[in-house]
């Protein structure tokens, strides 16, 4: 398998495990894009329908590097390099509002205490 492969294939786990919590797969996601390539729920692109809390965000980020790690077989600062670029482009929002709470850098997930 190629590394544009393995790539592609990795994001197909993402994006399952990030859709995991609503009963959504890859292929349900594929299998509903119009003739535009997007596909539309309630007025609403997919990923800005559905929405993750700030924990649930940073905790799929933290599952995300590891599953980056494993299958890439690369660094942990690689892996989080890589899951930092992929949630900014393919990540779901964050939908609550606290304010007092900072967005966390992906670094600092495995700081420990």
């Amino acid at each position: 398998m190629t590394r544009e492969q393995k790539a592609h294939e990795v994001n197909k786990e993402l994006i399952n495990l990030m859709m995991e919590k609503f009963g959504v797969t890859y292929d349900d996601i594929i299998s509903h894009l119009d003739e535009n390539k997007r596909w539309i729920i309630d007025g609403k692109d997919w990923y800005l329908y559905y929405s993750f809390t700030s924990d649930e965000a940073t905790e799929f980020r933290k599952k995300g590097v590891d599953l980056i790690r494993k299958r890439l077989r690369i660094s942990k600062k690689e892996a989080e390099k890589e899951m930092a670029w992929w949630y900014l482009f393919t990540g779901l929002t964050i939908s609550d509002d606290s304010v007092d709470k900072p967005y966390p850098i992906i670094g600092d997930l495995y700081k420990k205490d």
